[in-house]
């Protein structure tokens, strides 16, 4: 579920916590595999946020996430 995942990646960043290390365990606590299976590492996520459009959607949910707490 991309959209999930984008929303870890999103609330991790907003924590501080800029690192591809903590971030691919964080998604392998809450339970997301990769598309083919895989466990995330940093390697998998760096590829992942590399490809064309990912770093727009986790910035699009990061301001979403900022948004909702200024309520």
């Amino acid at each position: 579920n991309e959209a999930a995942v984008i929303q870890i990646v999103a609330a991790t960043i907003q924590e501080g916590f800029d690192n591809g290390r903590i971030i691919a365990e964080r998604l392998n606590e809450a339970g997301y595999q990769t598309r083919s299976g895989k466990a995330w590492n940093k390697d998998i996520y760096s590829a992942w946020k590399r490809q064309k459009g990912t770093a727009t959607k986790i910035a699009a949910a990061e301001r979403v996430n900022i948004s909702l707490r200024s309520v």
